[in-house]
């Protein structure tokens, strides 16, 4: 038996053929692109990991308010110009007080879309699975709409918040961190809109590992800044977040290597008896 895999304008083809003249002649099976995306979400390594993933968020949130209720970093008084984190203890130096309302939509925003990503995740594999009651593809398409907002509410703001830092270049990074959001909330709206499920499911993933990415990130730079003191804030801080930041980009670029040069394997064994 020989087996070939090809893609057609519908989506994948699967062609089972014999090479020898036999009593069976050969078959072809199209599958559509969003049963293959599917079916690869089912299987990969963030579908299951999506426990793992509510407990780092579960981890991450009480970091949070550890940070704020109880180390009292956070509202010093005495140092209005130096910021520290809520999530991280993660310093910085400011020229300005930070804009209150940017601050707390920058916070809350990223708070939420951790959490709406995992979830997000979460419904692919429900609603994919076709064995819930509940009704996981419409919240997977209302959750969808939701991370576009909390995206763009986060990048911005952040955006925003950049300008009170007294580092230098630091409007610079500022661009590049709220790039990334900008484009992944573009793209996930517009290949859902055109049903581009597997660039869907690329940009999708994406994003779910810029969200691990954040906290993961400013976690290690603010352990940086308290274990290397000597190196100064700014650079501390950017040696802990782009020290992250380049594992998850190295995942990120085998995945687009995968989506471009690999063919999804559809494995069929239709066959039809000649008459």
């Amino acid at each position: 038996m020989e087996k070939t895999t090809g893609k057609s304008s519908g989506g994948v083809v699967a062609v089972n053929s014999r090479s020898h003249a036999s009593n069976k002649r050969s078959s072809t099976v199209v599958v559509s692109d969003k049963a293959v995306a599917m079916r690869e979400d089912r299987g990969d390594l963030l579908s299951k990991i999506s426990l793992v993933l509510v407990a780092f968020y579960s981890l991450w949130a009480f970091n949070t308010f550890y940070w704020d209720h109880f180390t009292g970093l956070y509202h010093d008084p005495s140092q209005p110009l130096l910021s520290t984190a809520r999530d991280s203890g993660l310093r910085m130096t400011l020229t300005a007080p930070f804009n209150a309302v940017y601050l707390h939509m920058h916070s809350i925003s990223g708070t939420m879309l951790l959490f709406t990503a995992v979830m997000q995740k979460f419904s692919v594999t429900k609603f994919s699975s076709h064995d819930s009651a509940v009704p996981w593809r419409q919240v997977h398409h209302y959750l969808g709409y939701g991370l576009c907002v909390l995206m763009l509410t986060m990048s911005l703001s952040g955006f925003a918040l950049g300008f009170s830092s007294a580092w230098a270049n630091f409007d610079t990074f500022s661009v590049f961190f709220a790039l990334p959001w900008l484009l992944w909330a573009v793209t996930i709206y517009l290949s859902a809109r055109y049903q581009k499920w597997r660039f869907h499911r690329l940009v999708a993933n994406q994003m779910i590992k810029g969200c691990l990415t954040v906290p993961a990130s400013r976690l290690v730079g603010g352990l940086m800044q308290r274990t290397y003191p000597e190196w100064g804030e700014a650079q501390g801080y950017f040696v802990g977040i782009f020290s992250v930041a380049l594992v998850v980009f190295i995942w990120e670029t085998i995945d687009i290597c995968r989506f471009l040069f690999v063919a999804p394997v559809v494995v069929t064994t239709a066959t039809k008896k000649a008459n």
